[in-house]
């Protein structure tokens, strides 16, 4: 970002018709695996999904030419556990750091750009 008003967080600000009409605009679309990862992906738009542990990235990533996923490796992962009943406090998530992010989303965007 040359600018960081360059960045929204529009989590909860938006309607879905909203986000739609949002989404051709982004240069890079940041989110959990979750439906707004897949609707960014299917329209084409960089998308870095970040999991947790519980769900198979083989199995739930986004679909479409341009999306990546962030997530740790751990013995324990794929559980498909509810966070209540994570007996590993949730390491899964607790191990991906700011800096983790920041490096995917560095790299999704080199990546993007290269022709």
């Amino acid at each position: 970002m040359r600018h960081p008003s360059q960045a929204a967080m529009l989590a909860g600000r938006t309607s879905l018709g909203e986000f739609l009409d949002l989404l051709p605009h982004f240069d890079l679309f940041i989110g959990n695996d979750s439906g707004p990862a897949h609707l960014a992906g299917l329209l084409g738009v960089p998308t870095l999904a970040i999991f947790g542990g519980s769900a198979r990235v083989s199995e739930f990533h986004p679909l479409g030419p341009r999306c990546y996923t962030l997530r740790t490796d751990l013995s324990c992962s794929s559980c498909y556990r509810q966070a209540a009943d994570c007996p590993w406090n949730l390491q899964c998530l607790q191990k991906l750091t700011p800096d983790d992010a920041f490096a995917a989303v560095e790299s999704v965007l080199r990546d993007v750009r290269t022709p």
